[in-house]
């Protein structure tokens, strides 16, 4: 069984007209994940929801002139593993204004404990085997000068 949801990013929208790239707005990709959770943790607890292969296809832009109606196509097929894809269309005064939609994110949401098997990681032991340590602000100022 498939599941669709539908909401307009709205071109003033104040997450994605203050979020640009380049001078672009863009929506940041953990909007997509915020919006998945809000529409799965009414039917489960939080700690019962893992996302995963997450993938980030292209980026939800807009010219401050479009809207974007935004697309969540959830497959509830399998009880524990579904499948999401979410996408959009260009609107403007409530019509679409193209039939093409844009695929944004797509993931898998596993439903259930899940044991986790990853290693601990010791930070203060990984700090000490960096061969170098750079401060954040000298790291922007070497990606503004390239």
């Amino acid at each position: 069984m498939k599941k669709y949801f539908n909401t307009l990013i709205h071109r003033n929208n104040v997450i994605l007209r203050d979020h640009r790239v380049y001078g672009i707005r863009i929506l940041p990709g953990v909007t997509y994940i915020d919006l998945l959770y809000r529409l799965i943790e009414n039917q489960f607890d939080k700690s019962e929801i893992t996302l995963t292969n997450i993938l980030f296809h292209s980026p939800l832009a807009t010219d401050g002139i479009i809207d974007r109606q935004l697309k969540i196509e959830i497959d509830c097929t399998s009880e524990k593993k579904w499948t999401v894809q979410i996408s959009s269309q260009q609107e403007k005064d409530g019509i679409i204004i193209d039939i093409a939609e844009t695929e944004h994110m797509t993931c898998e949401v596993l439903l259930g404990r899940i044991r986790s098997e990853a290693c601990s990681i010791d930070p203060q032991a990984l700090i000490m085997s960096a061969e170098h340590v750079w401060d954040m602000d000298d790291i922007y100022s070497m990606a503004r000068s390239s």
